[in-house]
């Protein structure tokens, strides 16, 4: 797939492990929470999920646009950190699913726990709505926080009327921690199930993602 969107260097680097973990733990967590069990809902969905691949073409002349300030300057920091070394641009993985949404997945910690909080907590591991027994459960949406911890990617999430984005690349963080203060209500996407994605850029060399960002691989600030 990656071959076919024209990044020929994409599978050449050691980064594509923790990016396979990452879309590897996120979709078997869309297998399992990704169908409605809310009556309103079980009529009108099915449980669809998907796997998508998207690029940005990143070259002296692209216009970005119609992106966000936010995934503009991580595309210019990727570019000016790479020092010419990137090769297409950036690669953009997806997880999606006509589910609930991931704080829907999990019962109520307390009488009073807001939606935000029980989304913040479907991300610590080993939590979870399934029995506990002998096989560790409730650790997918935290491995899959640990992956993208050490690409030091950007990640941005729809769930269903919670919107959260981190950026990995501006933390100098030794354990991957969720953002909390980033997890925002978003009405607009109530009843639209989860999109899960993480950017990732393409080099032309050996050059991996978790030293991309690095403070002693960044340029000065002017």
């Amino acid at each position: 797939m990656a071959q076919l969107l024209g990044f020929h260097y994409f599978l050449n680097s050691s980064t594509v492990s923790d990016l396979t973990s990452f879309v590897f733990e996120c979709f078997v967590n869309s297998q399992e929470h990704g169908q409605s069990t809310l009556s309103t809902n079980s009529v009108a969905r099915q449980g669809v999920r998907a796997l998508m691949m998207d690029k940005v073409v990143i070259k002296s002349t692209t216009k970005h646009n119609s992106l966000s300030e936010e995934m503009q300057k991580y595309i210019a920091r990727s570019s000016e950190a790479a020092g010419g070394k990137l090769g297409l641009g950036l690669v953009c993985m997806t997880v999606a699913d006509q589910g609930d949404g991931i704080q829907h997945t999990l019962p109520p910690d307390t009488p009073n726990e807001t939606p935000i909080q029980r989304f913040a907590r479907a991300f610590t591991a080993d939590v979870t709505r399934k029995p506990k027994g002998d096989i560790k459960r409730g650790r997918g949406l935290s491995n899959a926080l640990s992956a993208a911890h050490r690409m030091r990617a950007r990640i941005e999430i729809h769930s269903s009327g919670v919107h959260f984005v981190q950026d990995f690349s501006l933390e100098d963080s030794e354990y991957p921690q969720l953002d909390v203060a980033a997890i925002v209500e978003d009405p607009s996407t109530k009843g639209c199930g989860t999109v899960v994605s993480i950017w990732v850029p393409e080099f032309e060399s050996g050059l991996d993602q978790r030293e991309l960002f690095d403070r002693k691989n960044l340029l000065p600030v002017a």
